[in-house]
């Protein structure tokens, strides 16, 4: 006689294990505290904290407060598109008889006015400046991102250029704390005749790590991009003269910073460090001495320091 065979499906059909009410309630906690982490993890990400940390903008409808001619430059309001189409506004200061003209990036704070020392630091020089507003800041459109800064100060470099006829050997990028990134990384696609940088950082996002410890816990693909700063500039550009101006002092960007970037090209690179200053912690005649020392060098040496320095004391 045959045997029975066994029915194969009696053995999928066996029961299935129930999970307890108890296990139930662990595992739906635990999927619960997964998911409140994951939502910590990408809410504190580098994407969110740098964008909310890094912009302090102030608006503004206009700039009565700047008077219409500032120490014998004109003021001439101007205006200018990104590639987005979003419109900035700036203000040129033209000095007669002006070899160069200094394209100003300026901090994270406020907007153009709050920003003028560093316009006079130029125009105690005898040159020519345009200070500008990046998107969302004072009477410019938009909203401020990190990739916008790029094309922000691209899109004001293009307007010196297409604008007004200056030729990229006669303008000076001149980037302060946070402008110094943009000034740096517009100089990768934009050579100018000079770059200077106050309080610059090598990265953003090497910025950013140091700044909130914790964002050393993400990758770098979750940090704005791109990662604008003045390291990728001296790596690639070995001819453009470049100074950098540093408090020793500074608690906001590290000193060692603009100590890197030196490194990186010390022998076209002029590296000033200033005893017991902090960020941003300059008068005007100490950042206009530098400013027209680092016209000596853009010049071969035929500018005259000494006689820049007494008109700086003179007028302040």
């Amino acid at each position: 006689m045959k045997k029975k065979k066994k029915s194969t499906s009696s053995k999928s059909k066996k029961k299935k294990q129930k999970l307890s009410p108890r296990q139930q309630r662990f595992m739906l906690l635990g999927l619960l505290g997964l998911a409140i982490i994951l939502c910590l993890y990408f809410f504190f990400s580098p994407l969110s904290m740098v964008n909310s940390q890094l912009f302090h903008p102030t608006k503004a409808a206009s700039y009565p407060d700047i008077p219409d001619t500032l120490l014998g430059a004109k003021r001439e309001d101007v205006s200018f598109k990104t590639p987005a189409g979003v419109k900035l506004h700036g203000i040129l200061f033209e000095m007669p008889g002006a070899k160069y003209t200094f394209l100003l990036n300026h901090g994270q704070g406020g907007n153009l006015s709050t920003h003028m020392g560093l316009v006079k630091t130029v125009l105690l020089n005898g040159q020519s400046v345009l200070t500008y507003d990046y998107e969302g800041y004072g009477i410019s459109d938009g909203v401020p991102s990190v990739a916008g800064l790029v094309e922000d100060g691209a899109a004001a470099f293009d307007f010196l250029t297409n604008e007004k006829g200056i030729k990229p050997d006669r303008i000076v990028l001149y980037g302060a704390s946070l402008g110094s990134g943009v000034a740096g990384t517009v100089a990768l696609s934009k050579p100018p005749a000079g770059l200077m940088l106050v309080c610059p950082y090598t990265s953003l996002k090497r910025l950013a790590r140091e700044t909130l410890p914790y964002l050393n816990l993400y990758p770098d693909f979750l940090f704005p991009q791109p990662d604008i700063g003045s390291d990728t500039f001296l790596r690639h550009n070995m001819v453009t003269p470049v100074m950098i101006v540093h408090g020793v002092e500074d608690r906001i960007i590290s000193v060692q910073h603009s100590k890197d970037l030196n490194a990186i090209r010390p022998y076209k690179t002029t590296l000033v460090l200033e005893k017991d200053k902090h960020h941003g912690d300059f008068s005007t005649p100490v950042l206009a001495k530098h400013v027209c020392e680092f016209l000596n060098i853009l010049n071969g040496g035929k500018y005259e320091t000494r006689e820049c320095q007494e008109e700086v004391i003179k007028i302040h």
